[in-house]
């Protein structure tokens, strides 16, 4: 049985791209998506024979779900991305008052749920939002005395990669080696081009109720850059290289989905 590759998919860190990316890399019937009750299910439940034919595992997967497969296989095939935390808060807040088919859309909306409360808010419905998400989703849920960030700490160490939204290029070219990708152009998918203003209370608040996930991702930041360096020159260029190509086909998808538009315009009269 060989072992497949975990993607933890950390809520707005790129993971839609870094998806779309892998769905045009690896055949549809060799991806496990694990994004709902049901999906994470059978993936706790999987047998030898169906894990066989997966490539990758991919999706919102916490450690403390899976601490069999992360003292295993996971810690030398499974990777994430970290994000600025304070802009992933917001972005997640945006996004959710503005998909309607999440869960939360209505109750966000019909409750006038403002950025603060949904930082803040201990009701049900947000006790676990806008709070160290990526500690969270990192620490496992082993009770040795240590506390939550310790121990997500340690596991970041112990993935075979991890990413940083920021750095994205550079995550990506890493990625790439690992998983033997070969073409991996992408054009940013979720993306949203509107952005509120943020106030001075609120990014107070975000940070007092996310201090673990600064503390972390600070961590992440400075680990990230040792490995960049460890790359080396040969790495440097290659990531220049990639920046120019990239650049070039993202501009080429961007004329061909305005042309695309331009066409479906005139074929429905708009």
């Amino acid at each position: 049985m060989h072992s497949p590759f975990f993607f933890l998919h950390i809520p707005k860190t790129a993971g839609t791209t870094l998806n779309h990316i892998f769905a045009a890399r690896f055949p549809e019937e060799s991806i496990c998506s694990v994004y709902t009750k049901e999906e994470n299910e059978f993936l706790k439940n999987i047998s030898a024979e169906e894990l066989d034919r997966i490539q990758l595992v991919q999706g919102h997967i916490f450690v403390h779900d899976f601490d069999e497969f992360f003292s295993g296989f996971l810690g030398k095939y499974a990777f994430t991305f970290l994000r600025d935390p304070v802009a992933r808060v917001i972005s997640e807040y945006n996004f959710l008052r503005t998909w309607p088919d999440n869960h939360l859309y209505r109750y966000l909306n019909d409750e006038k749920v403002s950025l603060t409360e949904y930082v803040s808010s201990q009701r049900p419905e947000l006790i676990y939002r806008g709070k160290n998400l990526m500690t969270r989703s990192l620490c496992g849920a082993v009770d040795d005395g240590r506390s939550m960030l310790e121990r997500a700490m340690e596991n970041l160490q112990r993935l075979h990669l991890f990413g940083l939204t920021e750095r994205f290029d550079e995550s990506l070219l890493m990625l790439k080696r690992m998983m033997n990708l070969e073409n991996i152009l992408y054009e940013k998918h979720n993306v949203r081009k509107k952005r509120s203003k943020v106030t001075e209370e609120e990014l107070a608040v975000i940070k007092e109720y996310n201090s673990q996930d600064i503390q972390l991702y600070d961590f992440a930041v400075e680990l990230f850059e040792q490995r960049v360096n460890e790359l080396g020159d040969d790495f440097k260029s290659e990531l220049s290289l990639f920046k120019k190509m990239n650049e070039r086909y993202q501009r080429i998808a961007a004329l061909l989905m305005e042309q695309n538009k331009d066409d479906e315009d005139f074929i429905y009269g708009k």
